[in-house]
């Protein structure tokens, strides 16, 4: 094998491996077309679009608590950020002074220790949001919005049937057991909507799906910022 097909060879294989397999398993009947739309995130604020719903800009805390990776020895406890952005609808405010509390930290199993995240946010506007870690693999939560509540729960399941070395890979949404949207928790994910939504539950999902989204991979990370892979 020459210089050049050698390089390409390594150059395809090191694609392959840094991005990860991302089509969701979406929970709907083969007879189901959902609306689709990429998930948008860019810059160091944070930026988050997907359809007509966006965050321009996530104003972030200083991350404070005790996170300390000295190879062998880890000294982590718990690590707490507060975040606070604006929802847009349609390029006008639609949910302003969002706050959220973001907490990360050291936690234990029935038979496994992990690292807990729970994000939490509330508005004025009546937007809240709630999301819990109670096991290493699950994520479960709520979204509300006027008189609509989400329930969330985490996958780490692809369409081709093979499961996540993350976790979370993507989050389930839905409305007294009815589905209504999926994610794909990643950069440059998707979202996946039922088509049909009603204007109110429309609303709720894609404000959920960007305060979610705009975290980049938080939920995947231990309190030093590395990423948790494997679990």
């Amino acid at each position: 094998m020459n210089r050049i097909a050698l390089s390409s060879l390594v150059i395809a294989l090191a694609s392959s491996c840094a991005v990860p397999y991302r089509s969701i398993h979406v929970p709907v009947s083969p007879q189901t077309s959902p609306s689709t739309d990429t998930i948008e995130v860019s810059g160091k604020k944070n930026r988050t679009r997907v359809f007509d719903f966006e965050i321009r800009q996530v104003d972030s805390g200083r991350q404070r608590g005790l996170a300390i990776n000295l190879g062998p020895i880890n000294l982590m406890d718990k690590t707490t950020q507060q975040r606070k952005f604006t929802i847009e609808r349609g390029g006008a405010p639609f949910i302003s002074n969002v706050n959220c509390v973001a907490v990360n930290k050291d936690a234990k199993g029935s038979f496994i220790a992990y690292y807990r995240h729970t994000y939490t946010c509330t508005s004025e506007g009546g937007f809240e949001l709630s999301i819990d870690q109670p096991g290493s693999k699950e994520f479960t939560g709520t979204a509300k919005l006027g008189g609509v509540t989400l329930e969330l729960a985490s996958t780490r399941d692809f369409a081709d049937g093979t499961t996540s070395g993350l976790s979370p890979c993507g989050f389930h949404f839905r409305r007294d057991g009815r589905w209504l949207a999926t994610i794909e928790y990643y950069k440059q994910g998707k979202a996946y909507l039922a088509p049909d939504l009603s204007p109110e539950e429309k609303d709720a999902v894609l404000a959920a799906v960007v305060s979610i989204s705009s975290t980049g991979r938080w939920f995947q990370q231990k309190p030093d910022g590395s990423v948790s892979y494997g679990l």
